[in-house]
């Protein structure tokens, strides 16, 4: 054959065309196969090959007007067909490249890419379940092929079916062990498992394998904070975000992480820096309002909910988080909108249930607030507080010559504040036990003799029913009018109320016992936020000090009793710390005196069950029994209340507190 017969001849230049592909010399093979076509314009190859080429110079519209014409040629080609379909799914066009994909398969059933590429793309659509029956076909021609396997397992995992997904990450593990993508995927499926100790460890050494994994740590993290395990849990959100601040949740996992630590100022930074980072994610408005409002700032917090709410109106803690914040404002009617919003998308929230019957409770509206109260076993802090007994709640019915158990549920106060029920429940005719805290043992003992008291933890005698002591409003329908109000209901014995009577010096000026802090809870998050907005320094009470002929006697127990030795204090204050053993001593104590002034604490409960004149201090966000802005309370007729005017206002309280005692 001559040099002229091989220039012309089109499949010598096929021949050539192919080889400077091959070689990356798009540009020669491109002109080789345009040759081709100019003597055997039908050669389907040729326009395979140009469109090869035009795909691979990001030429997709070109690319896939030369393949087709390919497949016109050659109508029963798979493999024109394949490319065309890659050439589909490069573009971006699924519609047209799944069609390509699905003539490849029926053109050659054994055509392995054509089974993996549709799959795949199926998968990147979220539409798993054909995606995963692909996959399973493109395994049977080809088993050892652990991309697809991989992607099966992947794609199991969306679809819920993690036990098969472990099995395939297990098999790919046989051969593959230091893939840390595999480690990974087998970690999600076994979390989604609830295997969350094996899930650990996969993440752990898919870690190991890549330093750089962010989305490893971000999972640990997750575990780790369902776990309760927050410290570590916030050391990986901060490797993760070390390595790629743009993993998706990992600053609004921080920020929640480090409220529940009650690290607020730590949290509000965090989250705000994942509202600019993110501005139209509406879980991050959502936390920073949470964490604003955790700091006290109230209006800002609701800002960031309604926020969070234009983002996204389908979750129902955002309505439920967005009426906290509402109610701390004392917007109470717009809270209980909130919540009733939440229950709405959700029936089962039991916290937001809580939260109604707070607010309820808060405006007065007793007849459902008593009934949605019982919810308190489903959400919020007593969640996990109900006491399991196989003897019957008692809920008002007839109960004559019965026995009845009355337990105590909640903090000190509470028990003050609803014991006064017990002579109610005696007139029904029951036989009554009493279950307490230790620390109210003898005080109630002495205060109801007729009653059987038990400290909680000492073993129960036998009962016919029972019922939390927080459950006696509803059991007996209360209303506000009908608040068992009398006081006192509680006493002390004479030999210590002689004790203390001897103690306090006699002389013309006011005896009055203070109480500036509540206990901290450092266990519950939740409620350690509240103590801090409930509690005040010791220095805060300087200008009562100053007032003439008033002599103030230290009631503060726990840690803060200690705030009497500070060297900021430089009033005179006389501390008993080391004589108050129990509520028994306490109630003695203050027998003895004319007033007495304290934050929302137990001994709020304890002076007012006495029927002693008593001063509440109460914050801002005041708690549900002291009402929205009443000076006075229908359950204590020698309570009066002074309300913070804006949050965190202790000055302008202990300025109204000084004025009153001024003037009486």
């Amino acid at each position: 054959m001559t040099e002229t017969d091989t220039h012309n001849d089109p499949n010598t230049l096929f021949a050539h065309a192919v080889k400077h592909h091959e070689q990356g010399e798009l540009a020669e093979a491109d002109a080789l196969f345009r040759a081709v076509l100019k003597i055997q314009p039908h050669h389907a190859q040729a326009w395979n090959g140009l469109g090869i080429i035009a795909q691979k110079i990001g030429m997709f519209d070109v690319s896939a007007e030369l393949l087709t014409r390919a497949t016109e040629i050659e109508p029963d080609n798979a493999l024109y067909f394949f490319n065309l379909g890659n050439i589909y799914h490069s573009s971006g066009d699924l519609n047209r490249e799944i069609i390509a994909y699905t003539q490849a398969i029926a053109l050659d059933p054994n055509h392995y890419e054509s089974y993996a590429n549709l799959a795949y793309s199926l998968h990147e659509q979220n539409c798993y379940a054909n995606a995963a029956t692909l996959y399973k076909r493109a395994l049977e021609l080809r088993p050892d092929d652990a991309e697809t396997r991989y992607n099966l397992a992947n794609a199991l995992v969306e679809l819920g079916h993690c036990a098969d997904a472990v099995a395939q990450f297990e098999t790919l593990l046989h051969t593959h062990s230091a893939v840390a993508e595999i480690h990974f995927g087998l970690g999600r499926a076994l979390q989604k498992l609830g295997r969350d100790d094996a899930a650990i460890a996969a993440y752990q050494h898919a870690a190991k394998l890549n330093p750089n994994m962010a989305e490893a740590h971000r999972n640990l993290g997750t575990i780790l904070r369902g776990q309760g395990n927050l410290d570590s849990a916030v050391a990986h959100y901060v490797r993760a975000l070390a390595l790629d601040r743009t993993v998706t949740g990992v600053q609004v996992a921080l920020g929640a992480s480090l409220r529940e630590l009650g690290r607020t100022q730590e949290a509000l930074r965090v989250l705000s820096d994942a509202c600019l980072s993110d501005p139209n994610d509406p879980l991050a408005h959502a936390n920073l309002g949470t964490a604003l409002a955790d700091n006290g700032r109230f209006g800002d917090a609701i800002r960031a909910h309604e926020r969070a709410l234009a983002l996204s109106s389908t979750v129902p803690e955002m309505y439920m988080n967005y009426g906290i914040a509402l109610q701390c404002q004392r917007r109470v009617d717009d809270a209980i909108s909130a919540y009733l919003k939440a229950l709405e998308l959700n029936p089962n929230l039991g916290e937001a249930n809580w939260n109604l019957a707070l607010a309820l409770l808060l405006k007065g509206n007793f007849e459902q607030g008593w009934a949605e109260y019982e919810s308190r076993w489903q959400g919020g802090p007593l969640r996990h507080a109900k006491r399991q007994f196989t003897q019957a709640q008692w809920r008002g019915e007839d109960i004559a010559d019965k026995t009845l158990l009355l337990h105590a549920e909640q903090g000190f106060g509470d028990t003050l504040q609803f014991i006064r029920y017990v002579p109610l429940v005696a007139q029904r005719g029951a036989r009554i036990i009493v279950e307490c805290q230790a620390e109210l043992e003898s005080l109630l003992r002495f205060s109801f003799p007729g009653v059987r008291v038990v400290a909680r933890g000492v073993a129960l005698p036998s009962f016919d029913l029972h019922c939390p002591l927080l459950s006696l409003p509803l059991a007996f329908a209360t209303r506000q009018a009908t608040i068992p109000a009398k006081v006192p209901y509680l006493n002390a014995p004479p030999a210590q109320q002689t004790y203390w009577h001897a103690r306090i010096e006699k002389s013309e000026q006011k005896q009055v016992g203070i109480v500036w802090a509540g206990s901290p809870r450092e266990q519950d998050p939740a409620a350690r936020l509240v103590d801090q907005r409930r509690s005040m320094r010791l220095s805060d009470f300087a200008a009562l000090a100053a007032v003439p002929n008033m002599t103030l006697h230290s009631l503060q127990k726990g840690q803060r009793a200690f705030d009497v030795t500070d060297d900021d204090i430089d009033f005179e204050i006389i501390d008993y710390n080391d004589a108050l053993n129990n509520f028994t001593d306490t109630a003695a104590l203050i027998l003895q005196l004319d007033l007495v002034i304290c934050v929302d604490t137990a001994v709020a409960h304890l002076a007012g069950a006495l029927g002693k004149p008593v001063w509440l201090l109460s914050r801002f966000d005041g708690c549900w029994r002291w009402g929205i802005d009443s000076a006075n309370s229908p359950w204590y007729p020698s309570l009066r209340i002074f309300r913070q005017s804006r949050p965190g206002d202790w000055e302008g309280v202990i300025n109204d507190v000084r004025l009153a005692l001024e003037t009486t």
